[in-house]
């Protein structure tokens, strides 16, 4: 067993996000398979009268929760607003910042020291942090720095304006560079599922330093069985709409299709999660923030305008709401769950909702659609089923130029989109009694065999593969390794 030092600005589902999520269920997973772990993170505050955003040592497996800062930072809402979460992981990677506030005797605590062995960042968020906190306190320790994120901002995003916001491909550059820069001082580099290994190998572009690809966790939660619907077929978006990434507007686009199309029976489509954000200028004033916002009652108007119209309104129905507490309730409501991204780095949804037995339409570039095409290798009607190829062109984790290359990606590269979820829309709401038998199936391979658990087993089994030994690795079932 290890002592195992985590570092990032923020962990737990109180916090929000697929990254705040990640780390806490593995944190709960290294204590659970017997490491010693602490996790060095910022005390943050927000208003009275909102949930506290802090982690804690109960919902983290009972880990050490270690503040850097002694006085609290105050802030809105770093779970919705970008800058202030841009504002946490400057602190957390500044070398100043890190030893105003000694870090380094927190870590070791009173009494008998405790060194790390192993340190953990993740991604340019605190994989800085992780390998300064090496190279300046713990240098016997092995730093892990866990990829959740390719810059696609500047890749095959490039000309797609959504929402009256550009892409920035000038910031994409900067992180890009950023990832592999640091990435390439790591002792081992962890992406999360094969999209991301492909970015990973694309980054560190030849560099000596061991790969090894994580899955994250699944566990076993209340299956639910399926039941004939009395009336329009509910299917769930679950993620945050407010990023024009995560493809709102083409599923709206292909409600539109749906709702004209005399063989598709009728539809409710439930967004979550629409969190305020600013867009537009001119737009609505919001009174806490004095920012100028657009809320979900505003983006609800938006979505009837493009849907509720014409003779068959109200065939297909979008309802747009805030986050949620309880969205694995909303899962086992629905008939199905969508992932409707351009591109989703892995995407911890359609897991989730496996697990629970509940069928999911996810993007052809994603690391969840990449894992799923190798897990149902024999499945090959399953995977169709299951992965909407929304791209130009069919894609592989072992070709990523085919995505992840500005110069090789046409701008046309998504224009099938809206019709490509309205076929795959309406094929998985006439055969809802297949669907759910076939999801049923896939949730008891992941739920048997790629817990958290697995995954933190398989990553400490990882650490302990040099170089020299293997490149790249690969966690497969119950936690194992496949050497690539």
């Amino acid at each position: 067993m290890s002592n195992i030092l985590i570092v990032l600005p923020y962990s737990g589902r109180s916090f929000g996000g697929g990254l705040a999520v990640f780390n806490q269920e593995f944190t709960k997973a290294l204590v659970a398979n017997g490491h010693s772990v602490k996790l060095l993170t910022l005390d943050v505050r927000v208003p009275s009268g909102r949930a506290p955003i802090n982690p804690t040592a109960e919902d983290h497996g009972r880990a050490t929760i270690l503040y850097i800062n002694d006085e609290p930072i105050l802030m809105q809402n770093p779970g919705g607003i970008d800058k202030e979460r841009e504002e946490l992981y400057e602190r957390i990677n500044d070398p100043d910042y890190l030893a105003r506030n000694d870090v380094q005797a927190k870590v070791l605590g009173s009494g008998a020291p405790w060194h790390p062995e192993i340190i953990i960042g993740h991604s340019r968020f605190s994989g800085a942090a992780a390998i300064l906190l090496k190279n300046r306190y713990f240098h016997d320790a092995k730093t892990s720095y866990f990829l959740h994120s390719y810059p696609v901002e500047g890749t095959v995003l490039t000309g797609y304006d959504a929402y009256g916001e550009a892409i920035d491909t000038e910031s994409a550059e900067r992180k890009i560079a950023l990832e592999a820069e640091w990435m390439k001082r790591a002792d081992l580099v962890v992406p999360v599922g094969p999209l991301l290994r492909a970015g990973a190998l694309k980054l560190l572009n030849g560099a000596k330093v061991r790969i090894h690809e994580c899955i994250g966790g699944v566990e076993a939660t209340e299956r639910v069985r399926f039941r004939e619907p009395r009336g329009p077929i509910r299917l769930l978006f679950n993620g945050r709409a407010t990023a024009p990434i995560k493809g709102l507007e083409d599923i709206l686009l292909a409600a539109q299709i749906l709702r004209d199309d005399g063989d598709c029976p009728p539809l409710e489509l439930h967004v979550r999660y629409w969190a305020d954000r600013n867009f537009y200028p001119g737009g609505p004033i919001h009174p806490s923030t004095e920012v100028r916002t657009v809320d979900y009652q505003a983006a609800q108007k938006f979505a009837d305008e493009i849907v509720n119209v014409g003779s068959h309104a109200g065939k297909v129905t979008v309802l747009v709401g805030p986050s949620t507490t309880t969205i694995m309730d909303e899962v086992r409501a629905s008939y199905g769950v969508l992932m409707p991204s351009y591109i989703e780095h892995f995407g911890l949804v359609p897991m989730e909702a496996l697990s629970a037995g509940v069928p999911v339409l996810v993007n052809e570039i994603s690391g969840a659609g990449m894992f799923l095409a190798r897990l149902a290798r024999t499945q090959a009607e399953c995977l169709e089923k299951c992965v909407v190829h929304d791209f130009y062109k069919r894609v592989s984790a072992s070709e990523p130029d085919d995505f992840l290359e500005p110069r090789l990606v046409p701008t046309t590269a998504f224009d099938g989109r809206p019709a490509a979820w309205a076929k795959a829309i309406k094929e998985l709401a006439t055969d809802l009694p297949i669907r759910f038998k076939d999801a049923g199936e896939l949730g008891d391979e992941l739920s048997r065999y790629y817990s958290w658990q697995d995954c933190a087993k398989a990553f400490h089994r990882a650490c302990g593969v040099s170089y020299e030994e293997c490149a790249v690795t690969f966690q497969i079932r119950g936690g194992n390794l496949e050497r690539g």
